[in-house]
């Protein structure tokens, strides 16, 4: 959703609405897609779940609130640089297949 979220605002902010609906936008949405959902957001998100379930298999599967909050901290950071890294990669790749063409 940040991903759309951000190329709808860029395209908007930048008039580009022609360029995002020929073959090289429709080739940047799906690329997009799969980098942000895919790649991002999966795999972070998996490794997220491991080490929360190291940190449960360590524990005999009894959790202090301490180490409870611990996973829900690092889960929050994880979707916190998860936003950020896909704001800014799509704000990158924008100017660089999108902005450059609609000159």
């Amino acid at each position: 959703m940040v991903f759309l979220g951000v190329t709808f605002f860029l395209t908007w902010q930048n008039s580009a609405w022609q360029n995002l609906f020929d073959w090289g936008g429709i080739a940047f949405l799906i690329c997009g897609l799969i980098v942000s959902g895919a790649v991002i957001g999966a795999v972070s998100t998996r490794l997220h779940q491991g080490i929360a379930a190291i940190v449960v298999s360590r524990s005999n599967k009894e959790l202090s609130s301490a180490q409870v909050a611990v996973i829900r901290w690092t889960g929050t950071a994880v979707l916190l640089v998860q936003v950020l890294l896909v704001f800014y990669l799509t704000a990158w790749a924008f100017e660089v297949w999108l902005a450059n063409s609609a000159s």
